[in-house]
């Protein structure tokens, strides 16, 4: 979905297509207004009531399981993936690959159809995918098919629900009148101030994702922190209670008052994500408290058993 920037979009603005363009920010402009449509990708987790409050188009993650190719979200929902590795009689082998550029471009073209002057794609930091450069190659033959269109690919740096905060941020922004290099800064401004911590339970598939060779899974629980800096231990823990304080302290710790998202993974850990928002929600500085389920891209490398969450200053 486009959102027009702009609180008074279809009237004088600033920030119309030609402008930007033009370079020309006269408040005088009667021009049509800049319309910017929100891209991510679905390793984002964002959940699809955010997406549609915010009006972001989500591209799938192919997530392959024992040589058969699933879309995220598609034809491969959390559920779906779970239910794979409980029936399975030995753990699958799970591998994840970026959205293609022609499923980018694919988006892409529908948002300029549908309105669109102008697409910011919000995605999976390339630290950890090739979803940037995916996008890259869209964007580049979008520019040659729609030279008027302005396309802005944003390297969010982060993963997960990482990614949801930096494109809520952006549609916050947009939604307030921000022109798109505002919103891109928005984006990337709450990434660095976003942090996760999760404990992981059950880790062959961490292990084989080749993602956390540097710490020590094998002792206790380990609680691991990420953030702008870098992935963490905490420590480990010898008791489920004591990983679930350990981790509330952690996102409470973010910032005075906080925005906190908590994932959801395979039903076993119900218990658990359960304990946690209990401890969260009576916790007087988070102003908002977000659940989202931990889908395939991200169970892929983490393990089904995983249980954590992000937080950001609200």
């Amino acid at each position: 979905m486009a959102k027009r920037v702009g609180p008074n979009a279809g009237t004088v603005t600033p920030t119309c297509r030609s402008c930007l363009l033009d370079g020309d920010l006269s408040p005088l402009c009667r021009r049509e207004p800049v319309v910017i449509a929100l891209i991510t990708d679905s390793a984002s987790q964002m959940p699809e009531s955010l997406a549609k409050r915010l009006g972001v188009t989500v591209v799938p993650v192919t997530v392959t399981v024992d040589g058969v190719d699933y879309l995220e979200g598609v034809d491969l929902t959390a559920d779906d993936f779970y239910s794979k590795l409980g029936a399975a009689e030995r753990l699958p082998t799970v591998t994840t690959s970026q959205p293609t550029a022609g499923a980018f471009l694919l988006a892409f073209e529908r948002q300029v159809l549908a309105g669109a002057s102008a697409l910011l794609a919000i995605l999976v930091g390339s630290a950890y995918s090739g979803a940037v450069n995916s996008a890259e190659v869209a964007a580049q033959t979008m520019q040659r098919r729609h030279p008027g269109i302005e396309v802005e690919i944003v390297d969010s740096t982060t993963a997960s629900f990482g990614i949801s905060s930096a494109v809520w941020a952006a549609a916050t922004a947009v939604e307030s009148g921000a022109s798109l290099a505002e919103a891109r800064q928005a984006a990337l401004d709450r990434a660095v101030v976003t942090g996760s911590v999760f404990m992981i339970d059950g880790t062959e598939l961490a292990r084989r994702s080749g993602r956390f060779d540097d710490l020590d899974l094998e002792a206790g629980i380990p609680v691991l922190a990420s953030d702008a800096t870098g992935l963490s231990s905490l420590g480990d823990v010898s008791t489920i209670e004591d990983g679930i304080g350990l981790m509330a302290d952690r996102l409470l710790a973010r910032a005075p008052n906080v925005v906190v998202a908590i994932g959801r993974a395979a039903r076993a850990t119900d218990p658990v994500t359960d304990a946690l928002l209990e401890r969260l929600q009576s916790a007087p500085t988070v102003v908002d408290l977000v659940e989202y389920r931990v889908g395939p891209s991200i169970a892929a490398h983490t393990g089904p058993n995983t249980v954590g969450g992000f937080s950001f200053p609200a």
